[in-house]
């Protein structure tokens, strides 16, 4: 999929994440884990059912493997 427009999308992969919710009642905490967040503005691509995004505005690495827009 691709981001249109002005605004941008939160996509919440909780396919391998861990969780207590099955068990937890009332109001007590939640416990989960292992949960992936991708936040993409507009221009950005996302593949579904691999789970990952596959192009971008020109990026450059970041100390420790992230990733950070290229600056203007």
């Amino acid at each position: 999929m691709e981001v249109i427009g002005r605004g941008s999308i939160t996509i919440v992969d909780g396919a391998a994440a861990e969780t207590d919710a099955w068990d937890v009642r009332g109001h007590k905490p939640l416990m989960i884990s292992g949960v992936v967040l991708h936040a993409l503005p507009a221009g950005y691509r996302f593949d579904l059912r691999r789970r990952h995004r596959v192009s971008a505005p020109s990026l450059k690495a970041l100390p420790g493997g992230g990733e950070a827009a290229a600056s203007s």
